[in-house]
């Protein structure tokens, strides 16, 4: 099987349950209810500002990137909390053990 152009190994076909978009993970995770829309664009936000980080730190507001700090955190935390309840949902048990 080929998604995105590349062989994909078929015991981890899901392309039925997922709304493919190559090389692009937050709406593939957004796109079969893992993630909520306003929990995707947070990430998306996250992604942005490491690309800025990585390939603009000239540029890099430090004292904006460290209020935003508790923000991130709370989006990381909220990442972890959706995706557990989606596969607490997948695999029909009660919620997963979490830290």
């Amino acid at each position: 099987m080929r998604v995105a152009g590349r062989r994909q190994d078929p015991t981890l076909d899901v392309t039925s349950k997922l709304c493919l978009v190559p090389d692009d993970v937050l709406p593939i995770l957004g796109c079969p209810g893992v993630l909520s829309p306003e929990l995707v664009e947070a990430m998306a936000n996250m992604a942005q500002l490491r690309n800025l980080i990585v390939h603009l730190y000239w540029t890099v507001d430090h004292t904006r990137v460290h209020e935003s700090l508790p923000r991130r955190t709370a989006t990381l935390e909220s990442f972890v909390e959706e995706v557990g309840r989606w596969l607490d949902r997948q695999t029909g048990r009660g919620p997963l053990r979490r830290r």
